[in-house]
């Protein structure tokens, strides 16, 4: 027993305190090689199985067609993809993968935009991919066969024409009013400012305006694909009623005429701007926001997002293209013995533009900025009349007749059928026929 105050001291086992003994070096390089050896196999079967591709192109959540094979999947693409990046999962050999991509490139359908569709189809003996169908556009479908030998095959779909009509109110703008309408096409919208792009101010028209369109359009398979012709469109404001008919004046030559028969091409457009707001008018006593000086605001201000695209408001002859440090980047335009236009405050001019260049109406002169005097980016127009600047609103711009004697009276019959229809288009929230 051990005394009091004495410590007991427990001795360490000899054995025990003894360090565990490490493994030979050579066992190691064993066991890692053995793990990698697992792992390539593994890699190996993973990537070789058809069935379990990771494709990062697809959308694999969001079928879009009924198939006719049980074992076919169909899918659309998420982004816009080139073809020949993605046919690795097809598992061709070099020679077979060279052949499909040459008839790819000689074909032109090398690629596919998002949204397009695209189908899998599946060997049921082997479960291995017996072909890839995608949609080339609205009516070419390409499909590579891998069973039982490698083809490309390119498959035109039967395109319908028929006519439509359709009607609807605004509750917000007119392009969001054919956007976000599942029984419209996108196609109306440039159809649209086409024909209108004279008559009607499209950015200006307000919720409660109404609109009324006739025109074919293109299906396949009953799926809309788009607008071959725009035949009649109607709109009516608080105070106007604007109605445009296409007529076809020649063999494949249309144009756009109001009821009387008169071309809608002015000789001004109704603005320099797409999408543009005015957002300081003609005044001759405003008071400058920049400088805080009353004095006559001799122009139209169209507010728009910097680097917008400036039309010439109509054909002409390039007078100035210059800089101050009040006007900024500006542009004038000569018109004729009467008229000339001007285009202040831009942030460039269109490439090459220089004066004496000769433009047509619609192309691009230059882009909406803030240089000069000027609060935010906008274009501010000018329109002189015999040397004088006056106000563009008020300005009376007349059509010229667009079709020869003999035609009048077959016009007359084609336009009294088009108005009865439009008449007969009810307008209740948008009623498609």
């Amino acid at each position: 027993m051990a005394r009091p105050g004495n410590k007991i001291v427990i001795q360490p086992n000899p054995k025990g305190s003894q360090a565990k003994k490490r493994l030979p070096v050579w066992i190691w390089w064993v066991l890692i090689c053995l793990a990698l050896s697992v792992l390539t196999f593994w890699l190996g079967y993973q990537w070789n199985k058809p069935q379990t591709q990771n494709h990062s192109v697809i959308n694999s959540e969001v079928p879009t067609a009924e198939t006719e094979e049980d074992n076919d999947q169909s899918n659309v693409f998420v982004n816009d993809t080139n073809l020949i990046d993605v046919l690795g999962f097809l598992n061709l050999d070099r020679s077979d993968l060279d052949f499909v991509h040459q008839e790819l490139n000689a074909k032109g359908y090398d690629r596919a935009l998002a949204g397009n569709r695209f189908s899998l189809a599946y060997d049921d003996q082997s479960d291995q991919i017996k072909s890839f169908t995608y949609e080339a556009n609205d009516s070419i479908l390409v499909k590579i066969k891998t069973i039982p030998f490698v083809d490309v095959e390119i498959i035109e779909l039967a395109v319908e024409v028929r006519k439509r009509e359709f009607a609807g109110i605004i509750t917000s703008t007119f392009w969001e009013a054919i956007l976000e309408d599942p029984n419209l096409h996108h196609s109306l919208i440039p159809l649209s400012e086409e024909a209108l792009r004279w008559a009607v101010d499209l950015f200006h028209l307000q919720p409660g305006d109404r609109y009324k369109f006739i025109y074919e359009e293109k299906t396949i398979a009953g799926r809309s694909v788009g607008v071959q012709s725009l035949l009649a469109v109607q709109i009516k404001t608080r105070s106007e009623l604007h109605t445009v008919l296409s007529y076809e004046v020649a063999p494949d030559s249309v144009i756009f005429v109001d009821e009387g028969g008169f071309s809608l091409r002015r000789q001004f457009l109704k603005a320099p701007v797409k999408f543009g707001i005015i957002s300081s008018a003609y005044n001759p006593r405003r008071l400058h926001p920049v400088d805080g000086v009353v004095r006559g605001h001799w122009g139209i201000d169209y507010a728009a997002p910097e680097g917008s695209p400036i039309y010439a408001m109509a054909d002409g002859r390039i007078e100035r293209a210059t800089r101050n440090r009040f006007n900024g980047n500006y542009v004038f335009i000569k018109h004729d013995d009467i008229y000339t236009t001007g285009y202040l405050h831009l942030s460039d001019f269109a490439p090459g533009l220089s004066a004496g260049d000769v433009v047509k109406q619609g192309q691009v002169i230059g882009f909406v900025g803030q240089t000069g005097l000027a609060t935010g980016p906008h274009v501010c127009f000018r329109f002189k009349k015999n040397g004088v600047e006056v106000d563009f609103q008020k300005h009376e711009d007349s059509g010229t007749p667009n079709f020869v004697p003999t035609q009048a009276t077959a016009f007359l019959n084609y336009r009294d059928e088009i108005l009865n229809q439009l008449d007969e288009i009810k307008i209740e929230g948008g009623i498609l026929k």
